[in-house]
């Protein structure tokens, strides 16, 4: 069940007054401002967890006033929401590719395919960004509320759109017809912890090469009977 989305936009919104020209030494000022507070705040987060860091934190940590900030942002959860929507764009992105692929799917290669390339999309997204795929980690199941639910909108897009991936490998006949959210969840909390793990430096695999083994392993126990034997 998807949680009550909040007022946060799905796209980063620019500072509401914005003086001098754009492209001009005041805009570009503003613009590093801006990019200021969302990187303290992502290192913030990252160490002390996000409902623990205050807009007054971050602003100290940063040396903007707080005035300053509720000129970028409307508050913490707005906050989060630009430092999160290019991810949820790139995986929006992802997941739609996939799903275009997999109504198109014929034979195991085209099936593997079609969730190895939404796999390395999303795990080079994730790459290039492992602060914040380290918050989301932390702070996806947990309790819905203030700035985190941004975070858990994200949570909710990804597993809704891994179990309409699965439910069209199913009625097309390429997997069994298991219940998919269980499959789904499954998968979801095997990458997440293997990204995890691979992000904190305990674990050596790349996870592009650990993406590609599960998506094997799954699509191996999944497989419809008459999808093998064909």
């Amino acid at each position: 069940m998807s949680r009550k989305k909040g007022s946060t936009s799905s796209h980063p919104r620019l500072p509401r007054q914005r003086p001098g020209p754009l492209g001009g030494k005041r805009d570009e000022n503003r613009k590093l401002k801006q990019q200021l507070l969302l990187t303290t705040a992502t290192g913030l987060f990252k160490k002390n967890g996000m409902e623990a860091v205050a807009i007054d934190e971050i602003v100290d940590s940063a040396g903007i006033s707080k005035g300053s900030f509720y000129s970028y942002f409307e508050g913490k959860a707005d906050l989060v929401n630009v430092l999160f929507s290019p991810l949820r764009l790139q995986f929006e992105d992802a997941f739609q590719k996939a799903k275009s692929q997999m109504n198109q799917a014929q034979g195991e290669l085209a099936l593997f395919d079609a969730y190895q390339n939404m796999a390395t999309a999303m795990a080079q997204s994730c790459l290039a960004e492992p602060d914040l795929i380290l918050i989301y980690i932390a702070e996806s199941r947990g309790a819905p509320t203030g700035a985190r639910q941004p975070i858990l909108e994200l949570s909710d897009l990804i597993t809704q759109n891994a179990l309409e991936l699965t439910e069209i490998a199913q009625k097309r006949g390429l997997l069994r017809p298991f219940d998919a959210r269980i499959s789904s969840l499954a998968v979801i909390g095997a990458i997440e912890r293997l990204l995890f793990e691979y992000l904190r430096g305990t674990f050596e695999y790349h996870p592009i090469e650990l993406t590609a083994a599960l998506i094997s392993l799954v699509l191996e126990g999944l497989q419809s009977e008459d999808f093998v034997t064909s």
